[in-house]
């Protein structure tokens, strides 16, 4: 049942494209800001927020519109979130925690049609965590910091005259590190700004979800 929804649903993205004239970010120096929210998925009942900065910057630009002309973009981005978490079941239990990632890598992607855009992207991403609790009137601190490869696969679509999507999945999808499912939504009502909606979702069902604004040139 999923894959036939999964197959079902490419096929409508495809068929849209062909419609559409490009509108997605791959390929375009951009900067971007989002307002990001975390939901755990753990059975806690508090939510987490935060920000993050995103930039692209092409590095190599396919030279023609021609079917699988292909391009390198150099891509980062910082983000930080704030949560506090609390367990019922603890008496005084309370965790903050705060969350800072950032990442650098390389977008490989080439143009399938005029309007699809397979791409890869290759880089290393830094999380750091601190994280302060009290339970039953004790409590501690840890601090943790990692880096980790960024590995993830995906495809940007432009579906409507002022619209595209974009779903990836992989290493460091959902900017710190871990394995997640990543999907945008592009919204381009002029030449320049842009709207960016986001919702990444892990294998521990930790969902982080965006919006925000940027500029392209």
């Amino acid at each position: 049942m999923n894959r036939a929804v999964a197959w079902s649903l490419a096929f409508c993205l495809c068929w849209c494209a062909e419609q559409a004239s490009a509108q997605g970010l791959l390929g375009k120096p951009y900067l971007s800001a989002q307002y990001l929210s975390l939901w755990t998925g753990d059975g806690f009942d508090e939510l987490g927020n935060g920000g993050r900065i995103q930039g692209n910057f092409p590095l190599v630009i396919p030279s023609d519109d021609s079917a699988w002309t292909s391009g390198i973009d150099v891509t980062g981005s910082f983000s930080g979130i704030g949560l506090d978490l609390r367990d019922p079941s603890i008496p005084g239990f309370e965790m903050n925690m705060k969350l800072l990632g950032g990442d650098l890598g390389l977008n490989f992607f080439a143009r399938a049609t005029e309007n699809i855009r397979p791409f890869v992207q290759l880089g290393m991403n830094w999380r750091q965590a601190d994280v302060k609790a009290t339970a039953l009137g004790f409590s501690f601190r840890h601090l943790d910091s990692d880096t980790n490869l960024i590995l993830t696969g995906g495809v940007e679509v432009d579906v409507f005259p002022a619209m595209a999507l974009r779903g990836s999945y992989g290493r460091g999808a959902d900017g710190y590190g871990g394995t997640a499912f990543l999907g945008e939504v592009i919204l381009r009502p002029g030449d320049h700004w842009f709207g960016r909606f986001s919702a990444s979702v892990d294998s521990d069902k930790t969902v982080i979800g965006g919006f925000g604004a940027g500029c392209a040139w």
